[in-house]
């Protein structure tokens, strides 16, 4: 975890350039190794099949220690709708799960960004180029949370405006 290597972290920014150079010689040792890690580590955030509950736990959602803390909400219908996405009962419906899966949104961007090549939108193509070099970011990074992907639920409205547009 990061927690247990910070003790290490000194280690490594005095001795950062041996680092990289392990780091890339190992990888040309063993391409299949890096290339499944990575893929295994990512899977979340590029395929479509994953559920938000998948991710580490349910942690996202778990809203138990709120009521514990607040008592009782005010709200009971968005307190039950939140409840049924913490336990999955969303991924009971092919065409809705969807609507939660980061992987879904991450080809929506995807898609849209080259809809906007191919239409030479020089718009579409700036706007989405940064939003997919955040998503480019993220998964070089060490952590897959849904929370970090959040942009391309905020953008599901805007790519589909964008692909119903007409020319």
């Amino acid at each position: 975890t990061k927690a247990n290597f910070n003790p290490g972290l000194e280690t490594l920014k005095n001795n950062i350039c041996e680092y990289f150079i392990l780091w890339l010689k190992k990888g040309l040792q063993y391409p299949k190794v890096y290339i499944e890690s990575f893929l295994y580590n990512t899977y979340q955030a590029w395929y479509p099949g994953t559920a938000i509950t998948e991710q580490r736990g349910v942690r996202y959602f778990d809203i138990t220690g709120w009521q514990n803390e607040y008592g009782t909400p005010h709200w009971q219908g968005l307190y039950d709708f939140y409840q049924r996405i913490r336990y999955g009962s969303y991924t009971k419906y092919p065409v809705i799960r969807l609507f939660y899966c980061t992987g879904f949104m991450f080809w929506l961007c995807l898609i849209t960004w080259f809809y906007g090549i191919w239409k030479k939108d020089k718009y579409i193509i700036t706007a989405l180029l940064f939003v997919l070099l955040v998503c480019a970011t993220i998964l070089c990074g060490p952590v897959m949370d849904i929370r970090y992907f959040l942009i391309l639920f905020y953008l599901f409205p805007v790519c589909l405006g964008i692909m119903g547009q007409r020319a």
